[in-house]
């Protein structure tokens, strides 16, 4: 069966592959049909959403018929995307996803992913800021929610995923304690240790003789 489950899972990752290709096509093709505004930023009425687009020199695509305050909270998330390379993690995302896309485990993980990365900008563009300013940050996500079949390969887009959740966060937001920071980044590296760390010989031989 070896050769045909290659077959299957050759076509299956030039399906997605294909389709991440189908996706950039289209968000190329809108983004032509966009006026300059300054700097990086781009006016561009479709699809409607704010987004980056770009891995070298990323563009910042936003509606033209926004408020100055909206705007502003926009164009700060924005920047976060595009401080934090997110444009090139979630496309490498993607790319592994296309490799295991039978594992069940990866379609999750990519998802986990897009949150965090919409999460972590969200952070980003409030920290500091007043109740009043968060407020307007979150009226502008629930108004500016991306599409859902934005939740692709497609460029980092405002108000991707998640909106009940962010719209939660941004107005519960508390900046975190350092003691809390350290424990997550000593939790996440005990995890990736464990994950990376290889078998005793002695187990892998018990393993390899209860199977033969």
């Amino acid at each position: 069966f070896l050769p045909i489950l290659s077959l299957i899972w050759a076509g299956g990752l030039l399906l997605m592959l294909l389709y991440m290709a189908f996706s950039y096509f289209k968000v190329w093709q809108k983004s032509r049909l966009s006026v300059h505004r300054e700097g990086n930023v781009w006016y561009c009425d479709e699809p409607g959403s704010p987004f980056v687009f770009g891995l070298l020199r990323s563009r910042i695509y936003i509606p033209s018929d926004l408020s100055g305050e909206a705007e502003a909270c926009v164009l700060a998330h924005e920047r976060a995307h595009i401080a934090r390379k997110d444009p090139f993690w979630k496309l490498l995302g993607f790319l592994l996803l296309s490799l295991h896309w039978f594992n069940p485990i990866m379609w999750i993980s990519y998802g986990l992913l897009c949150r965090d990365i919409e999460k972590a900008c969200d952070e980003r563009a409030i920290r500091g800021e007043s109740l009043e300013y968060r407020k307007s940050y979150s009226s502008s996500l629930l108004a500016l929610s991306a599409p859902k079949h934005w939740i692709s390969a497609c460029p980092v887009a405002f108000g991707e995923v998640g909106i009940k959740e962010r719209v939660r966060a941004a107005l519960r937001y508390k900046k975190p304690a350092v003691w809390t920071v350290a424990v997550m980044v000593i939790v996440s590296l005990f995890a990736a240790g464990c994950a990376l760390t290889n078998p005793p010989e002695a187990t892998t031989e018990f393993t390899e003789r209860a199977f033969t």
